[in-house]
């Protein structure tokens, strides 16, 4: 079993922070405001993603594979569902932090063109069309680069959001306390930043250019398990499913491979041993003895991390996402009506006067 050090082929993705062990349809229109305290939600709001190929039905790797064909069909749930809990802001929060993980372009709450009711759980968002444009530096100080930003050295009240690894950390102005609010929560990582700059956002993100070493792994670890889609529940080293207090995920994770291109397709085994959390990266049928990645961690801080992910997964693993929903409707009323032509074409059969009967009716029989 090879650990988590330098290696060509990632556990699947770009970027990172620090390394260590360690159904009813109702829409309606969105607004663009932006709240003023992001971090204070009521309630959660959850990327709940599921892997489909074109006939809908989930993908699985064999081994390590690159670009499959398969579409990530994302949803919005919430574990107590309110209409004033999906809130624009909510859900562009939940979706810059995956988007992250992935490497895709950012959204605002100006980019949201609607949000769809989808079952008791979840919400559908339709997003416009077209990116931010971003200028990027990469390898720079991050401080400096802060300090030199348009709003620390105007003299109008100008202000900037300021996202970290896809999460709303603040804002920037000429305040200086606004900088050294930022440069408090900006990670110390043994994976470089870059500074990516729009008209009305700055984020700083962590990104990959070569092989991880193993203090560098972590960041890239968690990309996974942010970016995990169909979690399942396993009960130990067992795969029986099971309903009650589980601390052992499995799912898969495709993202981004900085070293060889292209969407890399994984799965990812992840398990809360009380004392520490072990993650390994299966290669075929789920099955351990085939992992070729291990990675444990044993830092609290981190654990604690860790583990509100695993409760979010867990959550999203007991919910039937609304694809597949809509996949099971699509299917029994497709039989429906092929049950129903065919009934017809009996009945007209049965209706239909046979050739000896024609003939019969013809002599008066």
């Amino acid at each position: 079993m090879k650990l988590w050090r330098s290696f060509l082929l990632p556990f699947a993705t770009t970027h990172s922070l620090s390394a260590v062990s360690s159904s009813s349809s109702q829409q309606s229109k969105v607004t663009s405001t932006i709240a003023t305290n992001k971090n204070n939600n009521k309630m959660p709001v959850y990327i709940h993603s599921t892997f489909r190929d074109e006939h809908g039905r989930q993908v699985f790797p064999n081994g390590l594979e690159w670009d499959l064909d398969g579409d990530s069909h994302v949803r919005f749930a919430v574990p107590i569902f309110e209409e004033n809990a999906i809130t624009p802001e909510a859900i562009v929060q939940a979706y810059n932090r995956w988007c992250c993980a992935k490497d895709f372009p950012y959204k605002t709450t100006e980019d949201i063109l609607s949000i769809t009711k989808q079952g008791p759980d979840h919400v559908n968002v339709k997003w416009k069309k077209g990116n931010h444009v971003e200028q990027v530096v990469l390898g720079d100080s991050i401080e400096e680069l802060l300090k030199a930003d348009e709003v620390c050295t105007s003299d109008d009240d100008k202000t900037v959001e300021v996202w970290i690894n896809g999460e709303f950390q603040g804002t920037l102005s000429n305040n200086p306390n606004d900088l050294q609010a930022i440069l408090q929560k900006v990670p110390k990582t043994a994976n470089k930043l870059c500074y990516k700059r729009t008209p009305d956002r700055i984020h700083i993100d962590r990104y990959y250019t070569s092989y991880l070493r193993y203090n560098q792994a972590w960041d890239h670890v968690w990309d996974n398990l942010v970016a995990l889609e169909d979690p399942k529940i396993i009960l130990n080293d067992s795969y029986e499913e099971d309903d009650k207090n589980a601390t052992t995920i499995i799912g898969t994770a495709t993202l981004n491979d900085w070293i060889m291109g292209g969407q890399l397709t994984s799965r990812m085994w992840i398990q809360d041993k009380g004392t520490s959390i072990l993650f390994q990266r299966p290669l075929y049928e789920d099955d351990l003895e085939t992992s070729d990645r291990k990675y444990e961690i044993s830092d609290p801080k981190r654990m604690e991390m860790v583990r509100q992910e695993l409760t979010r997964l867990q959550y999203l693993a007991k919910l039937r996402h609304p694809y597949v929903t809509q996949l099971i409707a699509n299917r029994k009323a497709a039989k429906k009506k092929e049950q129903e032509n065919n009934k017809g074409a009996e009945e007209k059969k049965d209706e239909e006067p046979t050739k000896t009967r024609k003939i019969a009716q013809y002599f008066g029989f």
